[in-house]
């Protein structure tokens, strides 16, 4: 039984949890946990290609901001979940806000 309190703090973790993930230099598949517990996620770690990161199948908005590095300029990161019908591709170093239907698309809100 989850009580209130944990719906609370679980609730909060949602809205207002970041993480900073280290991208290995291939694609990435986020794990549902962190995904649904983080709404900010910061991408970091050297990459000498575009790189796709593979989102879980759940509904929810999120900020992404591509700290990433790369020779001789950083690399896009691509989100996309299920088939990825729509993908959005980060470039910049800008925070992103993006929303995932949890079943094939991912959209860029701002």
């Amino acid at each position: 039984m989850v009580t209130a309190n944990t719906a609370f703090d679980d609730l909060d973790a949602a809205l207002c949890g970041n993480t900073s993930q280290a991208m290995p230099d291939s694609d990435l598949t986020l794990d549902t946990t962190e995904f649904l517990t983080h709404m900010l996620l910061i991408f970091t770690g050297a990459l000498s290609a575009d790189r796709n990161v593979i989102l879980p199948a759940h509904a929810k908005p999120f900020i992404v901001v591509n700290n990433t590095t790369g020779s001789p300029s950083a690399f896009n990161l691509t989100f996309k979940v299920g088939t990825g019908a729509a993908s959005v591709v980060i470039s910049d170093t800008d925070a992103h806000m993006l929303f995932s239907d949890g079943v094939n698309s991912v959209y860029k809100v701002s």
